[in-house]
C-alpha cells in the first residue's frame, strides 16, 4: 500500500545495503552523503544517525553490512582497487577490528557470534568459508561452489548462493557439513534473508 510507504533514510547522495537490527530498533547502512561511502547507523525511523567509519576514499565500495547476533557489532568489507578488507566495527563508534582475511567480502555471523562466513571476492571459482573470531584458521564450507552465505537462526544450515554476482540459485549445507541441498532456482546473489521458521 502506498500510503503505508515512507522514507527512512533521507540524504541527497547514494544510500544503499540498509540493514535492520536483530532487535529492529537500528538501521545500518552505506552511505555516501559526506561524499565518499561510509558505514552508518541510525534509528528505526531513521533519525539519530551516526557514522562510523571515515574510510575517506573516493574508490572505496563498501558491501554489505551484517549485524553480529547481539546486534553489539557489524561486519563490512571495504573494496580498494588494491585489496578488499573486511572489519568487525562496534555499533556504538568503537575503532575497526581488521581480520585475518584478503581479497574476500564477508556475507554474515554464525549464530552464536563466533564465526564470520565470507568467499575470495576476487577469484573466478568461489567457495565459502567461516572464520574463528577467537582465531585460528578458516574452514572451508562449501564443496561445489558458493559465495554470499547466510546461517540460519537456529545454527543448524548455511544458506548460500552459487553465483555472484546477478542471478543464483540458493542452496543450504548443514553447518556440520554434509550434503549441498538446493532450495531456489534463481534469486539474487545478496537479496535474501533467512528468518525463524514457524
Amino acid at each position: 500500500d502506498d500510503k503505508a510507504r515512507r522514507s527512512l533514510l533521507r540524504s541527497t547522495h547514494n544510500d544503499r545495503y540498509a540493514r535492520f537490527s536483530p532487535d529492529g530498533r537500528r538501521i545500518a547502512f552505506v552511505s555516501e552523503r559526506t561524499g565518499t561511502g561510509e558505514l552508518w547507523v541510525s534509528s528505526a525511523d531513521g533519525t539519530a544517525t551516526m557514522r562510523l567509519t571515515s574510510f575517506a576514499k573516493p574508490e572505496l565500495w563498501l558491501w554489505m553490512p551484517r549485524w553480529s547476533p547481539d546486534g553489539k557489532r557489524l561486519v563490512i568489507s571495504a573494496d580498494l582497487p588494491e585489496a578488499i578488507s573486511t572489519y568487525i566495527v562496534d555499533t556504538g563508534g568503537g575503532s575497526l577490528r581488521r581480520l585475518p582475511i584478503r581479497n574476500s567480502v564477508a556475507s554474515g555471523w554464525s549464530a552464536d557470534g563466533r564465526y564470520i562466513y565470507f568467499f575470495p571476492g576476487r577469484e573466478v571459482r568461489k567457495q565459502v568459508w567461516k572464520l574463528p573470531l577467537a582465531g585460528g584458521e578458516a574452514v572451508q564450507v562449501t564443496q561445489g561452489g558458493g559465495a554470499y552465505a547466510i546461517e540460519s537462526p537456529d545454527g543448524k544450515l548455511v544458506y548460500f548462493t552459487k553465483h555472484w554476482p546477478g542471478e543464483s540459485s540458493l542452496w543450504a549445507v548443514p553447518v556440520g557439513g554434509g550434503p549441498e541441498l538446493q532450495i531456489a532456482e534463481s534469486v539474487s546473489s545478496t537479496d535474501f534473508e533467512v528468518g525463524h521458521g514457524q
